[in-house]
């Protein structure tokens, strides 16, 4: 597929992973880039296993939360954050397959994640990325409505965040559904940063 213009993009749907989302996130995996797969997970990662698959869509209620952006029935991006042991923090991660980047479906799930994880207790988002990797620093850096980034400490090649998570009611998201786990939201990238 070819680099979508802005004004071209599809509306795109962000809701939570679901158990049937397997096949389809083992394609979107199968569809990154190698320097995308080396940005989010730290190196050389082909495939990803059933058992992989099994644990990134079968999540425990009140632990970690996974979203994923799809146009039509196809997976573009998946988000999630994954709380750390009572301290009202969580890791977030979200990677986005390479011809819808630079189009704000990271930001939209960055926005997201953080309005659920106030919701569940949580303040604050740790996430590591290559110092390289500037598009997921500017995610992080601009874009205030959702995070605001206390500390960054590199460490090699790889930069650690500590962000403060937005307080909802300065959020610019909507979120809909049956219920805080099974989030709908449909966007215009181009138009909503």
């Amino acid at each position: 597929m070819p680099d979508i213009e802005p004004a071209r993009l599809p509306d795109v749907v962000i809701r939570g992973i679901r158990a049937a989302d397997g096949a389809g996130l083992q394609a979107f995996h199968r569809g990154l880039s190698d320097e995308t797969v080396r940005n989010r997970f730290f190196g050389a990662h082909p495939s990803l296993s059933d058992k992989e698959v099994v644990r990134f869509t079968s999540l425990v209620p009140g632990g970690e939360l996974a979203l994923v952006a799809t146009v039509g029935d196809q997976i573009v991006a998946v988000g999630r954050y994954v709380p750390f042991g009572g301290g009202g923090a969580a890791e977030v991660a979200f990677v986005v397959t390479d011809d819808y980047q630079h189009h704000g479906i990271g930001r939209s799930l960055l926005k997201l994640l953080a309005r659920l994880a106030w919701d569940d207790g949580i303040r604050r988002f740790v996430a590591d990325t290559f110092a390289s990797n500037r598009s997921m620093l500017g995610v992080f850096l601009h874009t205030p409505t959702a995070v605001t980034v206390l500390t960054t400490r590199r460490d090699g090649s790889v930069v650690h965040l500590v962000m403060q998570i937005t307080r909802p009611s300065r959020l610019s998201t909507s979120i809909s559904g049956t219920g805080p786990r099974s989030v709908y939201h449909v966007i215009p990238p181009s138009i909503s940063d």
